[in-house]
């Protein structure tokens, strides 16, 4: 990781998951910031990704337009350079940047509840990134840990946003491997690859809906009892030519 004075002029720029509500977030902190905004940015640049001769945008895309916005003629811009082994600890920087940007508005009292976790729903929302069983949006682990013993150990547990509602919460939660996790952070992994529902019946409760899920190259039914906090029933059973 490195910081670099970028030619734009003279370097290929590409562009990586850009964050759909950029121009809300930036519009709340120029209210909150002013010009000094543009002064932080210089101090907090842009980060890319050297990839084939390329620079790739991968993180904080908000410093990179008010940068470019408020250059004038002038081509070249502060950046910070990473290699391929850090784009993880990139991504939880951002995270923890947006946090401290969206928390210093709110203290000096900026209106607007924008707030990172917020940009992160309405993302995997847009993605359809959604619950199998009640249609509200899948959430990842916390500081995206794996868990740490039983069954699924190094497994990372998905749980639905709706365990939060008092009066019917939805107990879904499902396993993802560390291959489908990381498309899960990147908001390129919709429910409908990995987790599919039938108009079948579980024929072993007789109640439950029947699902296919999805990892790798395998298929497998599975009653819905499989996604409960309490695993109410355990059916499972490989697809055979599935999708053939």
């Amino acid at each position: 990781m490195k910081i670099v004075e970028l030619d734009l002029s003279r370097s290929e720029i590409r562009f990586s998951g850009k964050n759909q509500d950029n121009e809300a977030l930036i519009r709340i902190l120029y209210k909150t910031y002013g010009k000094a905004l543009q002064l932080y940015c210089y101090s907090k640049p842009p980060i890319f990704l050297l990839q084939n001769n390329a620079y790739v945008l991968i993180a904080r895309h908000y410093a990179y337009d008010i940068l470019m916005h408020g250059n004038g003629k002038h081509m070249k811009i502060p950046a910070v350079i990473v290699n391929p082994d850090e784009y993880e600890k990139v991504r939880l920087m951002e995270t923890v940047d947006l946090e401290v940007l969206c928390s210093g508005s709110r203290a000096k009292g900026a209106k607007g509840n924008v707030t990172p976790a917020m940009l992160s729903r309405r993302r995997r929302k847009a993605a359809m990134m959604l619950c199998p069983l009640c249609g509200k949006i899948l959430q990842g682990p916390k500081y995206r840990k794996p868990e740490e013993e039983g069954v699924e150990k190094g497994f990372y547990r998905v749980t639905c946003f709706g365990k939060l509602n008092k009066k019917t919460p939805c107990d879904f939660r499902a396993y993802l491997s560390e291959d489908e996790a990381q498309l899960f952070w990147a908001n390129k992994y919709p429910t409908k690859l990995w987790l599919q529902k039938t108009p079948q019946t579980c024929e072993k409760c007789g109640r439950e809906s029947l699902f296919i899920r999805t990892r790798g190259d395998g298929s497998f039914f599975m009653c819905a009892g499989n996604f409960k906090r309490d695993k109410t029933c355990k059916y499972r059973k490989e697809v055979i030519n599935f999708g053939h």
